[in-house]
């Protein structure tokens, strides 16, 4: 994905979540932005749309079942997907999702990937 100098709007990753004073919820992006989350809902592995140079957020993206994803890392990088399953990680494994992109189906860490648009 290519960012241009003339460009209005971005999508960022989730990589982080705190609190912080008030018990205000931040979320972290890929590119360290801060955005308030006043709806908590926001999670690690969604993506949002960011107007630039504002910095405020235009929609969110959740990371879930049917999301078209873009591959940032791995043998697929580069490439759009949907995704057709995920699975819940753990402490010494991460979390996997199966993507689909035609008829061509693949497996890879949620670390890997960026939730491009809502549900298909």
């Amino acid at each position: 994905m290519e960012e241009t100098k003339n460009a209005k709007e971005k999508i960022s990753k989730i990589v982080n979540r705190k609190i912080v004073k008030g018990n205000n919820l931040i979320a972290i992006t890929n590119d360290g932005l801060q955005i308030q989350d006043k709806n908590k809902k926001i999670k690690v592995g969604d993506s949002i749309k960011i107007s630039i140079p504002e910095g405020k957020l235009l929609a969110h993206y959740p990371l879930q079942k049917g999301s078209l994803v873009y591959i940032i890392a791995g043998k697929h990088a580069g490439e759009q997907a949907k995704i057709l399953e995920m699975k819940e990680g753990s402490m010494t494994k991460p979390g996997l999702v199966l993507l689909e992109k035609k008829d061509n189906k693949f497996e890879t860490i949620t670390k890997n990937i960026m939730v491009l648009g809502e549900k298909l």
